[in-house]
């Protein structure tokens, strides 16, 4: 299944779009401080590219406050 995300929902000045599987995406999101990200949006202050695909980045939250309070915020669980 093809899965086109949407990185900033609700703003309508954001136009771009990720293609890929809702497999690979969850994968990906398996670890709460990760994320699939459009290369133009990495932003290295809080995350580093740990993986490039077409399109998009593959990101992990490294700012120790940001790692913390998307791992709380994650619905899958993950808080460690």
């Amino acid at each position: 299944m093809l899965a086109h995300l949407d990185p900033h929902p609700g703003d309508p000045r954001c136009a771009h779009r990720i293609d890929t599987s809702l497999e690979s995406y969850e994968l990906v999101r398996e670890d709460g401080a990760t994320f699939l990200v459009v290369d133009e949006h990495v932003n290295e202050e809080i995350e580093r590219v740990v993986a490039r695909r077409r399109g998009f980045s593959i990101v992990e939250k490294i700012k120790p406050l940001v790692r913390r309070t998307v791992r709380e915020l994650n619905p899958r669980g993950d808080a460690a």
